[in-house]
């Protein structure tokens, strides 16, 4: 296995270091620049704090940390298409267990600059009583690189379907299937380990909100929740669209207006965020609160879709400019214009949809 790693670690890791060496300098800058050399422990001992004690901050962080990985497996995937590492493939030769610990290595070599300080945090955490939150940060990251190694080990498999297969979940239909089923069955039958990943941290996401402490009920608690979990869905968009762009382009030619395609995609991303809404009526949030906040959560992540109709896909530019919608919608919640904004993401929808979806002309990829 060690000639693999090193394999590996040549054609994936260095690249990848090497092509974000100026997001870690920005990183290590506002980590150790910002502060006089005599603070910084006392700083990172007070941040590490606001991550163990505030349900918050620590949702913050575990988003950053979510994106991090996100970006890590992407890159992966995105070198394993390069002509020239097509010889990386015949890892899927190898038996399962040797597969998923060289490419668990690699994502845990990868994520390493994460780990480390969170492992700063958990031994903080464990040390001042909360050992809780120690192993809660210790598990998510478990899940996480479990997951995103099975995903990756899927790709690679793709072409060695004798030696791995998952079991297919998919509904016959004697009558034409509902447009909005292409996609959905597209996401059990093919993404499958996304579809768990994305449901398993919106899930936590609304549930960590919910559990935070206050004197009165805040619908805004709700909405943060709620916008958490609609940006884990941002792998899911883009697959969505990448689908819609190889497969579906011949829809474009069906006799439907724009308000009927433009309906179809709604329902189809309703119909996506229903274990959301359900899990909101299960902790008795009130009905009018429940439906406002889901779609606020389905504009957001319409407006994520139709945006790709705008440039070639490209994942990085899609989470750049996710990331950017999330923390400007998360600064309306906070100021009670989610109304406002809800609405506006509709509009802006539907006027993106109507104006790029026909004129859109397909990725190059």
């Amino acid at each position: 296995m060690r000639p693999v790693v090193h394999v590996l670690h040549k054609a994936i890791v260095a690249r990848f270091y090497e092509q974000n060496a100026g997001l870690f300098l920005f990183a290590f800058f506002l980590m150790f620049g910002i502060v006089e050399s005599s603070q910084i422990v006392s700083y990172h001992l007070s941040l590490i704090a606001g991550i163990i004690e505030s349900t918050l901050f620590l949702a913050f962080v575990n988003l950053a940390w979510l994106i991090y990985l996100l970006k890590s497996v992407q890159f992966v995937l995105s070198r394993l298409t390069l002509p020239e590492n097509e010889f990386l493939f015949s890892i899927g030769l190898m038996d399962a267990r040797s597969q998923s610990g060289v490419l668990l290595f690699t994502l845990f070599v990868m994520d390493l600059p994460v780990l480390i300080y969170s492992l700063i945090v958990v031994v903080v955490a464990v040390h001042s009583g909360h050992a809780f939150v120690g192993i809660y940060i210790l598990s998510f990251h478990l899940v996480l690189l479990t997951l995103s190694t099975l995903i990756i080990q899927k790709k690679i498999n793709a072409t060695h379907l004798d030696s791995y297969s998952i079991p297919r979940i998919s509904v016959r239909w004697t009558q034409p299937k509902p447009f909005a089923l292409f996609y959905l069955n597209q996401l059990t039958d093919q993404l499958k380990t996304v579809m768990v990943v994305t449901k398993a941290f919106s899930i936590l996401a609304i549930l960590g909100f919910l559990q935070i402490p206050l004197d009165t009920y805040d619908v805004r608690v709700v909405l943060m929740g709620i916008l958490f979990a609609v940006v884990a869905h941002t792998v899911i968009v883009f697959e969505f669209r990448r689908f819609e762009d190889r497969y579906l382009s011949f829809t474009r030619n069906l006799p439907l207006s724009s308000f009927q395609r433009f309906g179809a995609l709604a329902c189809v991303y309703s119909l996506l965020l229903v274990p959301e809404t359900i899990l909101l009526w299960a902790n008795r949030i009130p009905f009018v609160d429940a439906m406002e906040a889901t779609l606020l959560g389905t504009g957001f992540i319409v407006i994520s879709h139709c945006s790709l109709y705008l440039n070639e896909l490209d994942m990085d530019r899609h989470i750049q400019k996710t990331l950017w919608l999330f923390l400007g919608s998360f600064m309306i919640v906070l100021c009670k214009f989610y109304r406002v904004e809800a609405v506006l993401l509709w509009v802006g929808s539907f006027l993106i949809f109507n104006r790029f979806y026909y004129t859109y002309e397909g990725s190059k990829g």
